[in-house]
């Protein structure tokens, strides 16, 4: 049964994008004001919905309604719109959300899950991205400094941790452990990429 429905989500969402190429293809250009970004949230509102009703994170439903908004016209007037309203809302609301829910005393057992989690996160984002770099035709010192400059985890991380959290994949406690080494993952990736790079850029 959840097969079936992850299948209709699916399906919806292609149908959606055929029926927006050939809105594209036959040039109907709407110009009520507002009408475009309204019909943007509403889609991204309605399959986060949806992916949050089959067990899937809301997070995956906007990633799709933003591709199936790629494909419309008005693509470039929305993105400018919903920059605006997340820079103002939607982005500070999240942080703030993120900082009220945290757990200072989770600091207390975090020690080994640190030493674990952040290594290997940090190596994994540089091994992955400088990978795929070195497979496009960059050379190494480029690929190299392509995977250090993608060790910053921001948004995403917190994201899906807090996603988590909410879903109650993990127990109370250690959900708040997790959810700090993601901060601290955030705060030593964010400080520690400039350095590095330089070191690159220095080597070679």
């Amino acid at each position: 049964m959840l097969f079936v429905k992850i299948a209709a989500f699916f399906a919806i969402f292609f149908i959606l994008l055929l029926l927006l190429y050939k809105y594209q293809k036959f040039g109907i250009h709407v110009s009520i004001p507002k009408f475009a970004l309204t019909i943007a949230l509403a889609l991204c509102f309605i399959f986060s919905a949806l992916a949050l009703s089959l067990g899937l994170a809301a997070i995956t439903g906007s990633f799709f309604a933003g591709l199936l908004l790629s494909a419309a016209p008005q693509r470039r007037r929305i993105s400018e719109f919903i920059r605006e309203i997340g820079d103002i809302f939607f982005i500070p609301l999240f942080f703030v959300w993120v900082g009220a829910s945290f757990d200072f005393s989770a600091l207390e057992g975090v020690g080994m899950l640190i030493l674990l989690f952040i290594p290997f996160a940090l190596a994994g984002k540089i091994i992955g991205c400088s990978l795929g770099a070195k497979i496009t035709g960059f050379s190494n010192r480029d690929a190299i400094s392509v995977g250090v400059g993608m060790m910053p985890r921001m948004e995403v991380a917190l994201i899906v941790v807090t996603t988590e959290i909410s879903m109650g994949i993990w127990d109370k406690p250690l959900a708040h452990q997790v959810l700090a080494a993601t901060i601290l993952l955030v705060i030593i990736s964010s400080f520690l990429t400039p350095f590095v790079l330089k070191m690159v850029y220095k080597a070679s």
